[in-house]
């Protein structure tokens, strides 16, 4: 669990950063990027609880006008849908490893 505490926080400091100068297009780019990634994760049966809030609280965001917010949330929210989906498939080619023979 430790390397995905280290990739998270990797992947934070650059949406913070990019987050600064949002728009409302940028932001609903971003939304739009979020969600078809959250569809994957789901479709896998590997969503995690912190994507769907971060997606979540991006969308509050935008609908409240603070863009920068809801750019740096729906970004969180896409690269832990990646990250989900990244492991959902390690996952499938490891449980093979598991099974007793």
């Amino acid at each position: 669990m430790k390397p995905i505490v280290a990739i998270l926080i990797a992947l934070a400091l650059p949406a913070a950063a990019s987050a600064a100068g949002a728009t409302k297009a940028s932001a609903a780019r971003e939304i739009a990027l979020a969600k078809p990634k959250l569809r994957v994760a789901a479709s896998m049966n590997d969503q995690w609880t912190p994507t769907v809030a971060a997606l979540k609280q991006a969308e509050t965001a935008e609908r409240k006008g603070d863009f920068a917010t809801a750019q740096a949330k729906a970004m969180r929210a896409r690269k832990l849908a990646e990250l989900s989906i990244a492991q959902a498939m390690q996952q499938k080619k490891l449980w093979v490893n598991e099974v007793p023979r």
